[in-house]
């Protein structure tokens, strides 16, 4: 599945674009991927067991907070495209949908395993 996802992306990322855009596109996509990974983690001590809520002392989940606004930030900049390229809003819906089909995809597996 990760393979298919790979070359999926580096097909439709490079469709029609120039090298510094190709580039631009996988490389976003894939720190989107990297920044919500990050943000389940920062969000452990904010929303998570009550168990693990409760060990963690107060200013651990104040910190996490920060850490949910930076990757926020994140996730939002790479949509951002900062080298020259000829559409931006297809940059970012490029990025975005990526980043939306392919947890899609996942939340989708998890779904159907998750019934057996």
């Amino acid at each position: 599945m990760t393979s298919a996802v790979i070359a999926i992306m580096l097909v439709l990322g490079s469709a029609g674009v120039r090298t510094a855009e190709a580039f631009g596109v996988l490389n976003d996509a894939s720190s989107e991927f990297y920044a919500i990974a990050y943000l389940a983690m920062f969000l452990i001590p904010i929303c998570g067991a009550r168990a693990v809520r409760e060990r963690l002392p107060w200013w651990t989940a104040a910190a996490c907070a920060c850490g949910v606004v930076a990757i926020v930030f994140v996730l939002i900049l790479n949509a951002y495209p900062f080298v020259d390229v000829q559409s931006p809003g297809v940059f970012a819906v490029k990025i975005l949908g990526t980043f939306a089909l392919v947890n899609a995809c996942g939340y989708g597996f998890y779904r159907v395993r998750r019934r057996r």
